[in-house]
C-alpha cells in the first residue's frame, strides 16, 4: 500500500526525445561527485530497493509460512526455485517492454503486482496460493532492475550510464 503512492512520484515522466542526453554533446561532462548529489539517483535506488527488499523478506519467510500451512520443505524449496526463474523472466519481459511502454506505467504495474503478491502471501492457505504470491513478487522484483537501468540511461544519457549505474548499485547493494 505504501509502494503505489510513492511510485507515482518516483519515476518522473521523461520526454520521448531520449531524456537529458540529447544535449550531452554541448554540455561539459559532469563529475561523479555532482552525480552523487543528484536526487534522481536516490529515487531510482529506492525504486529498485522496494520490490527487491519485499522479495527478500518474502523468500526468507517461505519456510516458516510453508510449515504453518503443512507444506513440505521440498515443496517450499520448489517455490523458491521457480521464483528464481520467474525473476530472470521478469528481467527479459520488462527489458523488452521498456523500449515500447512508458516507464512510469511499467513501474506502476510492477508495484501493483508486488502489492497483489504480498496480499496473497499474507492470506495464503495452500501451496498454490503461496506459490502464486511468491511468483508475482519475484517476477516484479526481477523486472525492476532493467526498468531502473532504462530510466537511468534516459535521465542521464549513455555517456554517464556506467557511473550512474555504479552509484545505484553501490546504494542498493550496500544496504
Amino acid at each position: 500500500m505504501v509502494v503505489l503512492p510513492i511510485a507515482a512520484f518516483v519515476l518522473k515522466k521523461v520526454g520521448t526525445g531520449g531524456g537529458h542526453h540529447a544535449d550531452e554533446r554541448a554540455a561539459p561532462p559532469r563529475p561523479t561527485g555532482e552525480l552523487i548529489r543528484e536526487p534522481a539517483i536516490y529515487f531510482l535506488a529506492v525504486s529498485y530497493m522496494i520490490p527487491a527488499a519485499l522479495l527478500m523478506a518474502l523468500l526468507q519467510n517461505v519456510g516458516p509460512i510453508a510449515t504453518d500451512l503443512s507444506i513440505s520443505a521440498q515443496q517450499s524449496g520448489g517455490i523458491v526455485a521457480v521464483t528464481a526463474l520467474l525473476k530472470a523472466g521478469g528481467k527479459f519481459v520488462v527489458g523488452s517492454l521498456a523500449d515500447r511502454v512508458s516507464l512510469r506505467s511499467l513501474y506502476m504495474g510492477l508495484a501493483l503486482t508486488v502489492v497483489i503478491g504480498m496480499v496473497i502471501a499474507s492470506m495464503a492457505q495452500s501451496l498454490s496460493s503461496l506459490s502464486i504470491a511468491v511468483s508475482l513478487v519475484g517476477l516484479s522484483a526481477g523486472g525492476a532492475f532493467p526498468l531502473i537501468a532504462a530510466d537511468a540511461v534516459r535521465r542521464f544519457g549513455p555517456k554517464k550510464f556506467g557511473r550512474v549505474l555504479g552509484i545505484l548499485l553501490a546504494l542498493t547493494h550496500s544496504t
